[in-house]
Order: C-alpha cells, then structure tokens, then sequence
C-alpha cells in the first residue's frame, strides 16, 4: 500500500510517494539474477552513504540525499543498470561509464559479482559530495 501524501501539494511529476513494500515488490518482479544485482547494489549505497534514502521514481528504485536524486536503479534486458544523476561531473573515475546524455551516465552490471564495494563506494561517496553541494 502506498504511502498518502497529506500535505496537499501535487507530487513532482515522475515521483510517486511510496512505502518500501512498493520498492521490495519492483525488486520481487526481476528476473532473479538481477535481484541479486540491485541487493548487492543497494548494500553498497547504504553503506557508503547512510543518509541516503530510497524511493521509486519513473517506476525505478532511485538514491536520494535529502530531495535530491543521486543513483537510479534497474533491470534492463539481462543486466542491470546503475546511473549517476551527476556522473559527468563525477570525472575519470575508476568505472567504466556508458551514456551521452548531458550529465547522466551508467554501468552495466551483468551479475552480482560486477558490484565492486570498494569502486561503488568511491562512486557513492563522490556524488553525495557533489549533491550536497
């Protein structure tokens, strides 16, 4: 059951308030490799940044600082997709980034064993720098 927005005001378009049973069932409906991929994926970003929250947005499980939006989540074809919202500025990291879009970029991560805690940390801890700017 979704959580109820009582303050009156419209939800952002994209956004949909949302409890994490409506998360964990997102999660429940992929393929079962990749829901190995987004737990592990998740763990990381709880980790490496414990401020941040969870929401879905555009029917994706999305990392917040604050209102901010810093990663998104999801399954894609047979791998999973992990986008920074600010990777451009994330510069030369150690990730091996895809995208052309004007500040979004992602990583395809085939299995579980493509989630890298120490890079993905880095990753995590960098743009919640940059977000909290």
């Amino acid at each position: 059951m979704a959580s109820q927005d009582t303050s009156g005001r419209r939800p952002r378009q994209g956004t949909v308030p949302i409890d994490s049973t409506a998360l964990d069932s997102y999660i429940r409906r992929l393929p079962q490799h990749q829901q190995a991929i987004v737990h592990a994926v998740r763990q990381v970003a709880r980790e490496a940044v414990p401020k941040l929250s969870e929401d879905l947005k555009w029917g994706r499980p999305t990392f917040l600082l604050g209102s901010r939006r810093l990663a998104v989540v999801y399954g894609a074809g047979d791998h999973v997709k992990l986008g920074f919202f600010d990777a451009v500025a994330l510069g030369n990291r150690e990730a091996a980034f895809e995208g052309s879009g004007k500040r979004m970029r992602h990583l395809r991560l085939h299995t579980a064993d493509d989630v890298e805690p120490g890079s993905l940390t880095t990753l995590f801890r960098a743009a919640a720098r940059l977000r909290a700017d």
